[in-house]
């Protein structure tokens, strides 16, 4: 009994299957037969189209051009970026990696530039720049400021203290100077990817 249902199931399946085959050899064959008329009647338009898209691809290319030479002559150190007193500075994209030795330790500072552009408000820039002097008078409410978070790693004997760190007003000499090499560093990388938008936009 139990091998005629097991039969029984199967055929039942193979009925089944026989069906879904068929009816998935006439769904095949529907889109073959919409594809053929499709292709019987192209779109008159096509070719002006491209064209639309070549105009685009030649107005981007103009723009990232212009947008180029407007990024750098707006840069503050076009050949040289800002030192960070004491510490060794390596870069890799938008990665910036700064050590310092202090004895038989080691300081790691890390940090990445990527959507760190105007973080805090006008006021808390007023408050970073607030030394007793005279605010720079290139430093406008308008002016772009890079202030990534970053940490602070702290090795010595094998073992490390990490902090998380972020700007509050008043902020000591390491931290202005930070901020000065990542605004630096950062509108160097914008520029970067300008270039290689333009150089696709050429292609």
């Amino acid at each position: 009994m139990a091998f005629r249902n097991l039969a029984r199931n199967l055929f039942q399946f193979a009925k089944i299957t026989n069906i879904n085959q068929r009816l998935y050899s006439t769904i095949q064959r529907k889109p073959f037969r919409i594809s053929e008329i499709a292709q019987r009647h192209v779109p008159i338009r096509t070719f002006s189209a491209v064209q639309t898209n070549d105009n685009a691809y030649r107005d981007l290319e103009t723009f990232l051009q212009k947008e180029v030479q407007l990024e750098k002559s707006a840069q503050k150190h076009p050949t040289q970026l800002p030192t960070i007193s004491n510490f060794q500075v390596q870069t890799s994209g938008p990665e910036v990696t700064l050590t310092r030795e202090i004895g038989t330790g080691k300081v790691t500072v890390k940090f990445n530039v990527t959507n760190t552009v105007n973080a805090t408000d006008t006021e808390q820039e007023a408050d970073l720049n607030a030394t007793g002097q005279e605010k720079p008078a290139d430093d406008s409410p308008t002016h772009l400021k890079s202030r990534p978070t970053f940490t602070v790693d702290l090795n010595r004997g094998g073992q490390t203290l990490s902090f998380l760190c972020s700007y509050l007003p008043n902020s000591k000499k390491f931290a202005n100077q930070l901020v000065d090499f990542s605004t630096a560093y950062e509108h160097r990388q914008y520029i970067g990817l300008l270039e290689k938008l333009h150089q696709f936009a050429k292609q």
